[in-house]
Formats: structure tokens, C-alpha cells, sequence
């Protein structure tokens, strides 16, 4: 747990320093882990994107997927 956050810790201080922004959200890949939440509260991260695959495992039909959920 401790690697990935200071992985998501020092990409965020490389993009303020090279972009002058401090980025609030995150994308994800498809093996979302279970674990994964907290190590993004712990990083400060805000908000994650991630693709349809998981809302589709779910259950849900194409038509649902437009939007924010």
C-alpha cells in the first residue's frame, strides 16, 4: 500500500511542478483492487474515471452508462 501511494504522491508533485496545477482526480484502470479507496483518500485524491467495464459487470446495459453516476 505504501509503494502506490507514494507513486500517486510523487506523480502529483512532478505535474505541479512541471504544469503549475495540483491535479484532484485520478483514471483507473480495470483491476480496480479493493484496497484501492484508501489509498486514494490517503493520496488526496478526489474523484477517479474509470471505463464501463465494471458498471457492465454489474449488470448494467449500454443505455445506462451515459452521465455521472
Amino acid at each position: 500500500m505504501r509503494i502506490r501511494l507514494n507513486q500517486i504522491k510523487r506523480l502529483t508533485q512532478t505535474i505541479e511542478k512541471e504544469m503549475g496545477v495540483t491535479p484532484k482526480g485520478l483514471a483507473c484502470r480495470k483491476d480496480l483492487e479493493p484496497h484501492l479507496p484508501k489509498i486514494l483518500v490517503a493520496a488526496g485524491v478526489e474523484f477517479i474515471t474509470i471505463d464501463d467495464y465494471h458498471f457492465k459487470k454489474s449488470g448494467l446495459k449500454e443505455e445506462d452508462l451515459f452521465g455521472i453516476i
